[in-house]
């Protein structure tokens, strides 16, 4: 298994794993899904779930290279986003087992979702 960009916290690759399978099986359905997501957003989101590729086209690619604090937190809100919108479609069951093991990344997720999911 390879795993998407090794910096990212383990929870969170296996969450872009879990994101892809979804969005597999979505299939034409992923389209709105990526509606929901600003542009920006999807940019960072592809990197992380491969199957979002296919929805960027040469006008919405960046125009500017983002630091990495911006990509981290579009990052996020496209994930939070993304969340939002399956939590609407279906019930949304989120375990969190062995929590005091959770690395920094995760925590940023976690504390981003909880601020920001809305389902």
């Amino acid at each position: 298994m390879v795993l998407p960009l090794p910096w990212l916290g383990f929870s969170l690759q296996i969450l872009a794993l879990t994101l892809t399978r979804i969005f597999e099986e979505l299939g034409e359905d992923m389209a709105g899904v990526v509606n929901t997501i600003a542009e920006v957003e999807l940019v960072e989101l592809a990197e992380l779930i491969p199957i979002l590729r296919q929805s960027l086209t040469p006008d919405n690619l960046p125009k500017e290279a983002l630091n990495p604090t911006e990509k981290r937190f579009h990052l996020l809100e496209g994930l939070s986003k993304i969340l939002t919108y399956l939590s609407k479609r279906n019930m949304l069951f989120v375990l969190l087992d062995d929590f005091h093991w959770t690395d920094l990344a995760t925590l940023n997720l976690i504390n981003h979702i909880i601020r920001n999911v809305k389902g």
